[in-house]
């Protein structure tokens, strides 16, 4: 099973935010973000708002572009769906079967 120091479940704006959060109080943990989108972390309104109508350009919608998380050593999973949160074992459970642990 592989573990990790931080995991946040969510490619949102929160999601996103917190592993921002994450890494500037640990500066050396292993911080990996699952979306089950296909795409890194991005507000929605101005997907909405702005991508949809044609005001916008795609990158406008990211919450950070990918050298970000490269730079501050955040692994983003894209397409991960997690179907359990188990926190008294400190682990994640994915749709693909796999467990991760955590802390």
């Amino acid at each position: 099973m592989e573990k990790l120091d931080y995991i946040v479940v969510g490619g949102g704006m929160a999601g996103g935010r917190a592993a921002e959060n994450a890494r500037k109080a640990d500066d050396k943990g292993s911080i990996l973000l699952l979306t089950e989108e296909p795409f890194a972390p991005y507000e929605r309104p101005p997907l909405s708002k702005g991508y949809l109508r044609g005001t916008e350009d795609l990158s406008h919608v990211y919450l950070r572009d990918e050298d970000f998380w490269a730079e501050n050593r955040v692994e983003v999973r894209t397409g991960a769906r997690v179907t359990a949160l188990l926190p008294a074992e400190k682990q994640v459970r994915l749709a693909d079967g796999s467990t991760l642990g955590y802390g």
